[in-house]
């Protein structure tokens, strides 16, 4: 097995040094901070402190392979994570420091535009640190209403619920899916139900479309609850707002300067963040630019 998934592996690492430097060279269309976000990678992988675990490349691409497409043209074929998705997924769970064995991120920032598959990879990201994680993990979803947290949990659900090899793996009662392995759980928080967050201890906190976030309570309160855990990711996940005295742009304005080569005394080693975007100079009605907000499908909708 060990073989398989060292091959495996660098069969898909390959994939995403290719995609960074296609990105960086130009030949696939990016915006300035999808460069950036490259070139990071590209030098990381020479920083002496971490190393890169294929094997867990590995891993996450087979958990991902044993569940279906929900919606559109592709619904109900197994997921075949794309090079932009294989990447991401590649810098947040595979870089690790030599120190300890411990993911080097535990931050973790995505800007994408809508109908880029966030939601589907969102719930693979989730179900794989309840499944897989060496820890009882408490996976916590985060939206600012109700609906907006159920959104997610209705996508894991699904990608639980047909996949044969989890029968019987999980059981779901009073709005929690639960392991009946070891106990870990997925719960989805609201604005409503902030107060309940009090007390936990998250593994993993999914803050989704936070531009629709009004204050950063329910984000605050999962961070909070995060300092006994050895690896734990906060996850921002969100489409471009209008909102500009928002948590979400307060938090766009911070990262943008964390991805900056330019500026070193905002460096963060442990905030993985990938924004997709139109640049400044831009026109939103010029349709080639489109791929730089949207790597996946080509429209646009705008925001900051």
């Amino acid at each position: 097995m060990s073989t398989f998934l060292e091959k495996l592996g660098t069969e898909l690492f390959e994939r995403m040094y290719n995609y960074a430097q296609g990105i960086i060279s130009g030949e696939t269309i990016a915006c300035k901070k999808h460069i950036w976000a490259s070139e990071r990678f590209v030098r990381d992988l020479k920083n002496e402190n971490y190393y890169f675990d294929k094997d867990e490349l590995a891993r996450f691409y087979l958990w991902s392979s044993q569940f279906k497409h929900r919606a559109g043209v592709l619904k109900n074929q197994k997921i075949e994570l794309t090079d932009f998705q294989l990447f991401v997924v590649g810098n947040i769970f595979c870089f690790k420091w030599k120190s300890s064995g411990l993911r080097r991120f535990r931050k973790v920032y995505i800007q994408l535009a809508r109908k880029n598959a966030k939601t589907q990879l969102l719930a693979l990201i989730t179900s794989y640190e309840e499944f897989c994680s060496d820890e009882q993990s408490e996976c916590y979803l985060a939206g600012w209403d109700k609906e907006q947290s159920s959104i997610l949990y209705r996508e894991i659900m699904f990608q639980l619920d047909t996949c044969d090899k989890l029968k019987g793996k999980y059981k779901t009662s009073y709005g929690k899916i639960t392991s009946v392995l070891d106990g870990s759980f997925i719960k989805p928080l609201s604005r409503e139900a902030r107060t309940t967050g009090d007390g936990t201890n998250p593994s993993i906190g999914i803050c989704d479309e936070y531009h629709a976030h009004k204050t950063s309570e329910i984000y605050d309160v999962i961070l909070s609850g995060m300092v006994a855990r050895e690896q734990p990711l906060m996850i921002i996940i969100t489409t471009a707002g209008f909102n500009l005295q928002g948590p979400c742009y307060r938090e766009y304005k911070l990262v943008s300067k964390i991805l900056d080569p330019n500026l070193e005394a905002y460096q963060n080693e442990e905030y993985f963040i990938m924004i997709c975007e139109l640049d400044e100079d831009d026109d939103i009605s010029d349709e080639s630019c489109w791929p730089k907000a949207n790597p996946i499908v080509c429209t646009y909708e705008g925001g900051w």
